[in-house]
């Protein structure tokens, strides 16, 4: 097994933590918004046009992932104590809920502002994937991205 000998907390003052979680998350999300409006500036759409709707897009995004984490984790986790689900503070976003929600919020500004939704997520791809390759550093150093040990038993022999 793989483990990262990382401290999670970059540094700590008083009930404030820095961790390294979330300034990958950020760097994850600044270098995806940045990308995505270099792409959306070549296909035609103004740069800070892009930057506007990356707020509400991020936001959603945001949302979706704790929504989808709460879902996902609601028999074993939530469902004694609901209220935990607004503890963000203990950790919990689900990349699928994040890009969910980033894709409902892109195609309601795309239709409100007259874009083609198509284009738009194009422009958007490259930058969404990229934040995930870069989110996934997070997920190594918290050691949510292993999975569980495996004696080998089952591996796939092609003779």
């Amino acid at each position: 097994m793989i483990t990262v000998s990382i401290n999670p907390i970059i540094f700590s003052t008083g009930h404030f933590h820095l961790r390294w979680y979330s300034l990958i998350v950020m760097t994850a999300i600044a270098v995806g918004v940045w990308l995505t409006a270099r792409e959306a500036g070549r296909k035609g759409f103004k740069k800070d046009d892009i930057y506007d709707a990356a707020i509400w897009v991020v936001l959603a995004g945001l949302l979706g992932a704790r929504l989808f984490h709460v879902i996902d984790h609601w028999p074993d986790v939530f469902s004694a104590n609901p209220i935990r689900a607004l503890y963000i503070w203990e950790g919990g976003l689900a990349i699928w809920g994040g890009v969910f929600g980033g894709l409902i919020a892109a195609a309601i500004l795309a239709r409100r502002r007259g874009w083609r939704l198509s284009r738009l997520l194009d422009a958007g791809a490259p930058g969404l994937v990229l934040a995930q390759a870069i989110g996934r550093f997070a997920c190594i150093i918290t050691g949510d991205a292993m999975g569980k040990p495996t004696n080998g038993a089952n591996r796939l022999c092609l003779h």
